[in-house]
């Protein structure tokens, strides 16, 4: 939720609702949320948590 109105933005405004729904889809099943409507508010909030947990060297 820290995120949520800056970098979560950015992602969803350029890097989720600029892309083809397909890419999308395989973008989000990378992230493994396998929601039939893919939210992109949710797949945002799931590319941060992931890279936190990269960077602090947490299982995926």
């Amino acid at each position: 939720m820290e995120f949520h109105f800056s970098i979560g933005m950015w992602i969803r405004n350029n890097w989720i609702y600029e892309q083809k729904e397909e890419d999308v889809t395989r973008l989000a099943k990378a992230f493994r949320m396998d929601y039939i409507v893919i939210y992109p508010d949710g797949l945002s909030g799931k590319i941060i948590e992931y890279y936190q947990r990269y960077l602090k060297r947490k299982d995926l």
